[in-house]
C-alpha cells in the first residue's frame, strides 16, 4: 500500500525533473531572442533627445545614397511602397522610425571571376556560424576551390545568406574578399552591428522566410530583402544598444558552458 502511494509520487518527480532539464536547456537560448526583441523595440537602452531623430539620420542616408547614384556608383532604384499601420510588428519610441531594408542598405552584388583572387578570403554559408554572426574559420579562393563566379566584398560589409534564411547566416566582413553567389554583400550608413544583431532577431527572420520563394530550398531574392520593415533608431542610440548586447550576451553563451 506505501509503494503504491509513493511510486506515482516518484514518477510525477521524475517528469518534474526533465521539464526543468529541458527549460534550462532553452534558457540561455531564450534569453537571447529576448535580448534581441527588447533592443530592437527600443527597450533595452533609454532615449536621449540630445541624439536627434531617426527622420534626421534618414535624411542622410538618403542624401548619400543620391550621391552615390550620381557618381555611378550605384544604380538608381524605384521608390520601396510605404510601410501600412497593418504592416507594423509592434510599436517603437517616438524618435524611431519604420523604413524598407532597401531604403537603408545597399545590396552591393559584384560578381567576378575566382582565378583573378586565389589569394583573397573566401566566405560561403558553411563558414559562418548558424544564428551567431561569426566566421567559423577562414579560407582562401584557392584553399575553397571554388570556380564559378563569387561576388567581390570590402572589409566591413555584411554578409548575408539568401539561402534557407531561418538558419540566420550573417557576419561581418574581417577583410576583402570574395563571398559565395548564394550571399549579398550589404553596406550601411547605420551601425553595422545593429543591422546584424536585428538581422538575426526573430522579427527579421519571421519577416524575411513569409516572403522566401521555393519551398524545398526556401532563397531570397533582392527584392524581397529590400522590402522587409527594419526599426531605426538615431545612430548614437544604435551604438549605445550595441555596447549593451555585447556586454549581456556573453553572459547568455556563460550560462551554457561555452566560455
Amino acid at each position: 500500500a506505501r509503494l503504491e502511494e509513493l511510486l506515482p509520487l516518484c514518477e510525477r518527480y521524475g517528469e518534474a525533473w526533465s521539464k526543468l532539464e529541458a527549460l534550462e536547456a532553452r534558457f540561455p537560448g531564450d534569453l537571447k531572442k529576448s535580448l534581441l526583441q527588447l533592443a530592437i523595440q527600443g527597450k533595452l537602452v533609454e532615449q536621449r533627445p540630445e541624439e536627434g531623430t531617426a527622420d534626421e539620420l534618414f535624411r542622410e542616408i538618403q542624401k548619400e545614397k543620391n550621391a552615390l547614384v550620381a557618381a555611378g556608383k550605384i544604380k538608381k532604384e524605384k521608390p520601396l511602397p510605404e510601410i501600412s499601420d497593418d504592416e507594423i510588428p509592434f510599436d517603437i519610441p517616438e524618435s524611431w522610425r519604420w523604413v524598407r531594408f532597401g531604403e537603408v542598405v545597399n545590396i552591393e552584388t559584384n560578381l567576378v571571376s575566382p582565378e583573378n583572387y586565389l589569394d583573397y578570403l573566401q566566405i560561403a554559408p558553411d563558414t559562418i556560424g548558424k544564428g551567431n554572426g561569426v566566421l567559423l574559420y577562414e579560407r582562401t579562393v584557392r584553399e575553397s576551390g571554388v570556380e564559378s563566379p563569387n561576388h567581390l566584398f570590402h572589409k566591413g560589409q555584411i554578409l548575408y545568406s539568401k539561402i534557407r534564411p531561418a538558419l540566420q547566416k550573417i557576419v561581418e566582413a574581417p577583410k576583402d574578399g570574395l563571398c559565395s553567389a548564394d550571399m549579398y554583400p550589404l553596406s550601411t550608413q547605420q551601425d553595422n552591428h545593429f543591422v546584424i544583431y536585428y538581422m538575426l532577431s526573430d522579427t527579421f527572420t519571421s519577416l524575411v522566410t513569409a516572403n522566401a520563394n521555393r519551398v524545398k530550398m526556401p532563397k531570397v531574392n533582392q527584392s524581397e530583402l529590400k522590402s522587409v520593415m527594419l526599426p531605426l533608431p538615431p545612430l548614437s542610440e544604435q551604438k549605445r544598444i550595441v555596447a549593451k548586447l555585447e556586454e549581456l550576451l556573453p553572459l547568455c553563451d556563460k550560462l551554457t558552458g561555452k566560455l
